[in-house]
């Protein structure tokens, strides 16, 4: 605990044997035993209290909710980086396929209309007729 070796304890008990004396060095190493000890009592119990709310269930439930948090957080950047490389990927087959969709020749003209445009029109114009013979 403190950096103290044997020759400073030798000079400290030398001087409180000059200053105290021999009748009364005893009695004074007693009471500084007693108030170690106490001391180390006190700090000991402080220890062991700080240990105890370290461990305690409010905590152990924060460590449970942050270990899941960090999972939720990995699981999102595997999905982003999976989304990203994805558009990437689609991003690429888009532009190497724009060429091929820009060819006029494959488009019908503006004259000419595909049986579905025709369906369309007429299922259209039957729902409107109903729309206006309401009984």
């Amino acid at each position: 605990m403190f950096d103290i070796g044997f020759w400073e304890i030798a000079v400290i008990v030398v001087i409180a044997l000059v200053v105290l004396g021999p009748e009364r060095l005893p009695e004074v190493a007693r009471t500084a035993g007693r108030w170690m000890g106490r001391a180390r009592h006190f700090i000991d119990s402080v220890k062991a209290d700080l240990k105890e709310e370290i461990e305690s269930e409010d905590l152990a439930e924060f460590r449970k909710l942050h270990s899941e948090l960090a999972q939720t957080r990995e699981v999102l950047q595997d999905s982003s980086r999976t989304l990203m490389r994805e558009i990437d990927q689609g991003l690429g087959d888009a532009s190497a396929t724009a060429p091929a969709a820009a060819d006029t020749e494959s488009l019908p003209d503006a004259g000419e209309s595909s049986g579905e445009d025709d369906a369309e029109t007429s299922t259209n114009d039957s729902v409107q007729a109903d729309a206006h013979v309401k009984p």
